[in-house]
């Protein structure tokens, strides 16, 4: 009876090491091979040491790590493995096509739809989804998935970003009028969407407006350097350059060879061709004009000519 009792014992002993033998086995077949000549951080070889022990989560963030640094092949095994041992979460199948997506189109398609079907945690992975289907052709899809975002979460402005871009893309004026409101209404300081709303004014002439918008975000965001140069230009607009000069003077000081800056002052001069002044302002702008935009460049020293029935002397160019 007593041998028969430590046989059954040694037996479930046998039994249960066989079963973690193979258990360990197979977690150590989560862990992605590493890529060769990667430097593997010290948090990454712990975090393969939990997966070597049974840990999901461990997988998930090693499957991000290598998506975040572009190890493309380790970051799709991975998550082809999260999405076998875990088939019903939704972020897995969307870090599948994120990292795939420029591979095969119709798989990442499929897995991006499965991604939707099953649903992720919160408003950015969303938003993610909607700049894949974008990616990947599917405007419509994206639509949808941008405004899921900003359902879940107002202040997601990339998303009311995107969305309002797709809405104009398509002509549906309504529909994007809606969504700035929308959007404005819940992110009330937010400088992406005043900036818009100013060059929307802008386009329509009404310089009053446009510039209250910029000036805000000028006031509220100091360093969006295109609110600077978008309220200077509605302040020569509205009559006011001693104004305007003084803002872009301001620029200077902080980058005496802010080229959008010296531009503007430039293009005022010729305006009112004040020779002397426009011939200062073209004479900082040659210094740096070989690592700005050639296209600007050739365009100021045309109007030059145009005004001024001469080329900018040769010793500026």
């Amino acid at each position: 009876m007593v041998i028969a009792v430590l046989l059954m014992g040694l037996g479930g002993g046998v039994t249960y090491w066989i079963q973690l033998s193979r258990l360990q086995a197979e977690w150590a077949s989560w862990v992605p091979e590493r890529p060769k000549g990667v430097a593997i951080s010290a948090e990454v070889d712990a975090r393969e040491s939990r997966i070597r022990l049974g840990e999901v989560t461990a997988l998930a963030q090693v499957a991000e790590w290598y998506r975040s640094e572009r190890h493309v092949s380790a970051a799709l095994i991975a998550y082809e493995t999260l999405i076998r041992l875990e088939p019903q979460k939704g972020e897995w199948w969307l870090g599948a096509v994120a990292v795939g997506a420029h591979g095969d189109r119709r798989k990442a398609k499929t897995q991006l739809s499965r991604a939707r079907e099953l649903g992720v945690p919160d408003a950015q992975m969303d938003f993610q989804m909607g700049l894949l289907a974008e990616r990947l052709g599917e405007q419509v899809d994206a639509l949808t998935d941008y405004r899921r975002a900003v359902d879940r979460d107002a202040t997601l402005r990339p998303a009311w970003s995107r969305l309002l871009t797709l809405y104009r893309s398509i002509g549906d004026e309504k529909a994007a009028r809606e969504a700035f409101e929308a959007a404005l209404a819940a992110n009330p300081d937010a400088p992406e969407l005043l900036m818009d709303r100013g060059r929307r004014f802008r386009e329509r002439g009404n310089w009053q407006q446009a510039w209250a918008d910029f000036e805000r975000v000028r006031e509220l965001h100091p360093e969006f350097k295109s609110a600077w140069h978008a309220a200077a230009q509605m302040l020569f607009q509205l009559n006011r350059p001693d104004e305007a000069r003084a803002l872009l003077d301001e620029r200077l000081q902080e980058n005496p060879e802010d080229w959008t800056t010296l531009m503007l002052l430039c293009v005022e001069a010729i305006s009112a061709e004040n020779k002397t002044e426009a011939d200062r302002w073209i004479e900082r702008l040659a210094k740096i004009a070989p690592t700005a935009d050639q296209h600007d460049w050739a365009t100021m020293v045309l109007v030059y000519q145009s005004t001024f029935g001469e080329a900018p002397p040769k010793s500026q160019r």
